[in-house]
C-alpha cells in the first residue's frame, strides 16, 4: 500500500527498502552478559 519494495540485504539476513536514499548493514560484534551491579544508580534496579 505504502509503494515500498522489500529486497534482501547482502551482508546479513535482515530486510530493506529499494527506494531507501540509505541503508545501513550492521553485525553485533561483541556481547557481554549483563550485571545489575553495574548500575551507578541503585533505583534501577527495581525495574
Amino acid at each position: 500500500m505504502a509503494g515500498l519494495t522489500p529486497t534482501a540485504l547482502t551482508w546479513i539476513a535482515a530486510p530493506l527498502f529499494a527506494e531507501a536514499y540509505l541503508i545501513f548493514e550492521c553485525r553485533k560484534i561483541y556481547w557481554q552478559d549483563f550485571n545489575p551491579d553495574h548500575f551507578l544508580n541503585a533505583k534501577i534496579e527495581k525495574n
